[in-house]
């Protein structure tokens, strides 16, 4: 990540996000959970403050981060210092890898999809969750000034072709998709399949 002070400066602000927007947060997880098949040994990459993997059960982590690492590691994530395009684990390692809203923050796509392939066994998992640069509030993160939104004024994102494209290339077969956080939604947080119409996107695919 080639500025990642602002989550140095943020932590505490950072987690408590998902104090302050639990529905937000809870749909998320929900449009996760869909797709997350049986696993005996997980990991999220660029784990945070360990939300999503507590909840989710997986019990490794990695991230750039120390200061976040403290409390993933106080969640129960067995947690270790190190960025997505150079993993700190050996091959064929993990059956389940998971990695949400990060992708917009990779200085190399491509060497971390790379890398995620090379540490999951052949048949294993991968789901990337990320905001569609192409829905209403990707257009409206990709507008945010640093005073904004300070984790987001950086980020780069991807629509979904674009990343099942990079996918591809790493290696990986395409699965199934999932969207939520869509615009206008009667119905709170509805979960559909595909992509195109939700903002968070949910890709899953296999090795």
């Amino acid at each position: 990540m080639e500025d990642s002070r602002v989550f140095v400066e943020n932590v505490e602000r950072y987690d408590q996000w998902y104090d302050k927007h639990t529905d937000l947060f809870h749909a998320e997880l929900a449009a996760i959970r869909t797709l997350v098949p049986p696993f005996d040994r997980g990991l999220e990459v660029g784990v945070g403050t360990g939300r999503f993997a507590k909840e989710l059960g997986i019990g490794f982590g990695v991230d750039p981060e120390p200061e976040m690492l403290k409390m993933a590691s106080d969640r129960g994530v067995d947690s270790l210092t190190g960025v997505a395009e150079h993993l700190p684990y050996k091959r064929d390692l993990f059956d389940f890898a998971l990695m949400t809203t990060t992708i917009c923050f990779l200085d190399d796509i491509d060497k971390a999809f790379s890398e995620i392939h090379r540490v999951l066994v052949d048949g294993g998992c991968f789901i990337v969750a990320f905001i569609d640069k192409n829905s209403r509030l990707g257009v409206e993160y990709q507008n945010k000034t640093d005073c904004d939104s300070p984790f987001y004024s950086k980020a780069q994102f991807r629509s979904p072709d674009e990343v099942i494209a990079k996918l591809a290339q790493a290696g990986f077969h395409f699965d199934e998709s999932r969207q939520t956080l869509l615009p206008d939604d009667q119905v709170p947080f509805q979960i559909l399949s595909g992509y195109g119409d939700g903002a968070f996107v949910t890709l899953k695919v296999s090795k």
